[in-house]
């Protein structure tokens, strides 16, 4: 099957499983550089409108339930679930209290993220995403959660209005041309 669609450029590839071989023919430096850094996410979609999830570091457990729209198709479960905005968001002592993917746009990717901290309190809070905020400005979302810095990943415009508003709001910003969110299983 990968073979029908290799030479198609895509950005993210999901799939329920692979051959073993696919992952390296993904993984390798020309696939990769012709493809600006393809995402694989392999795993199962979740049929129910439901479901936990849970996140644990060394420090933290959070546990989080979350409901799909009851009227969601399957191709549009498969578009929110397969997409490569991701969120990280850290504590001040470098320990990650969430990480989240699944989202089509940025700012709802913010939202939904810090909704699930709800009812905690934290301060100096870190993101790191890889979403772009070319249209839309995330600083006041941030600084309305205690975000101190914000880390963009991946090959991104990051455009004087943005890394002003990101100032007069006192959220630092660092910038990687590399992807952090490279491989999900």
């Amino acid at each position: 099957m990968f073979g029908a669609i290799a030479d198609y450029r895509f950005h993210t590839l999901a799939a329920p499983a692979v051959e073993p071989d696919v992952i390296d023919r993904i993984s390798g430096e020309a696939f990769q550089k012709r493809n600006r850094k393809v995402v694989v996410a392999l795993g199962r979609l979740p049929v129910e409108a439901s479901y936990r999830h849970g996140s644990m570091s060394g420090a933290h457990e959070i546990l989080y339930e979350a409901e799909f729209p009851a009227d969601e198709t399957l191709l549009q479960r498969c578009v929110r679930l397969c997409r490569t905005l991701c969120i990280c968001i850290q504590s001040k002592e470098g320990d990650i209290l969430l990480t989240n993917s699944g989202f089509v746009d940025p700012m709802e990717a913010l939202r939904y993220s810090f909704s699930m901290l709800k009812g905690q309190f934290y301060e100096e809070l870190a993101v790191g995403t890889d979403a772009c905020f070319g249209v839309k400005n995330p600083a006041s979302l941030l600084a309305s959660h205690s975000v101190s810095n914000c880390t963009l990943f991946g090959p991104k415009n990051t455009s004087a209005s943005l890394i002003d508003a990101l100032q007069d709001n006192g959220i630092a910003l660092d910038w990687s041309p590399d992807r952090a969110f490279r491989l999900s299983v």
